[in-house]
């Protein structure tokens, strides 16, 4: 078993689970949060990735190609009709004396040497059908279709491969903005339990309860969740970066 079948259907069920994702709502969210939430379900962004991929819309022309190909290749089974027009004029005597004889037009005046040295200018229409029946070519034909049929079958494996490999960028950007979002909550709520720890033991520390060096620890512990939280939001920045351009779209929208 290959591995892609193997993993199929593990992608699949993921994939349906993340579908059923709604948006992020932005009530009850500050103003960072508001502007750096998720602001659609995962089944529009995997929507607007699918319509702008270039590499997929690239393969989609590669596929129409070979259909096209394919139908070349059918159509030298079948008859061929041609038509060949021309149309040819000049005043060479030599040239006039021939036309005359072809179109069946030559008359006893034209035996004139006025009229045999200085003719007048004749035009001559021509059109001609041209027909071919294929019977046999060495078997070039049936060649080319059965090449034709294998390039598409290539060509729509690897559009569907490319569908996949965009869904799955897709899959990943927005899996990490919402890690990256759902960690910096955590973050930011260690944060705000740790000021109001350190409020309190501000004021224990004043009144002697609470050992200075103890109290300035606590502080550096919380200026470590700082920096982590500031790294989450980058973390969750880049992700919503990742998406835009996924979806063909302004990479710093976020900032509006």
């Amino acid at each position: 078993m290959s591995l892609a079948k193997k993993w199929f259907p593990l992608a699949c069920l993921i994939l349906v689970f993340i579908l059923s994702l709604p948006a992020v709502p932005a009530q009850g969210l500050s103003a960072e949060e508001t502007a750096l939430a998720i602001p659609l379900s995962f089944h529009d962004a995997a929507r607007k990735i699918a319509a702008y991929y270039p590499r997929l819309k690239a393969q989609h022309a590669k596929v129409e190609e070979a259909v096209a190909s394919q139908y070349e290749a059918y159509a030298a089974l079948l008859p061929k009709i041609e038509g060949i027009s021309s149309v040819t004029a000049g005043d060479d005597p030599v040239y006039v004396f021939g036309s005359l004889l072809r179109q069946e037009s030559f008359s006893e005046n034209n035996f004139a040497l006025t009229n045999l040295n200085s003719p007048k200018s004749r035009t001559n229409f021509n059109f001609t059908l041209h027909g071919d029946v294929p019977l046999f070519n060495a078997f070039q034909t049936i060649s080319r279709i059965r090449s034709s049929k294998f390039l598409l079958s290539a060509e729509r494996h690897q559009e569907q491969f490319t569908q996949m490999e965009a869904s799955l960028l897709g899959l990943e950007g927005y899996l990490k903005g919402l890690l990256a979002q759902e960690n910096r909550r955590w973050v930011e709520t260690s944060r705000d339990a740790g000021l109001n720890d350190l409020k309190q033991a501000d004021e224990l520390k004043k009144k002697g309860m609470v050992l200075g060096a103890d109290f300035f620890a606590a502080r550096m512990i919380l200026g470590e969740i700082r920096m982590v939280k500031h790294r989450m939001t980058a973390d969750e920045k880049s992700a919503r970066v990742l998406l835009n351009i996924l979806m063909g779209e302004n990479p710093e929208r976020f900032t509006g």
